[in-house]
């Protein structure tokens, strides 16, 4: 399964009310970009999935919902500290290694 699959953008959008001009100015990416992940076009680079959790989108949308489980499940097993942005960056590096090949996820 690929990430292209399981990213879900406008499940987020409608459960955060978001629009994607607000998305593009929380995560520095271009409104363009932004809207090639609203259609399906492109999914988001490792740095730009990490500001997306950042901005409150969940495991769910980003890699859908049997990928979700397994990492609420190693969640429990890990530290209760709150994750770092370079934290979260390297865990969606590590997920997203697995998940897709490198050219499904745009060159910023």
């Amino acid at each position: 399964m690929t990430m292209k699959e399981t990213f879900d953008f406008q499940k987020f959008v409608f459960r955060t009310r978001l629009k994607q001009r607000e998305v593009a100015d929380k995560t520095g990416a271009s409104p363009g970009l932004v809207g090639n992940w609203a259609s399906g076009k492109a999914v988001p680079s490792y740095k730009n999935i990490a500001r997306l959790i950042e901005i409150g989108m969940n495991a769910e949308e980003l890699f859908g919902k049997e990928l979700a489980d397994k990492l609420a499940e190693n969640q429990k097993h890990e530290a209760s500290e709150p994750p770092t942005s370079a934290d979260l960056e390297a865990a969606v590096k590590q997920v997203l290694g697995r998940m897709i090949s490198v050219p499904d996820v745009p060159k910023p």
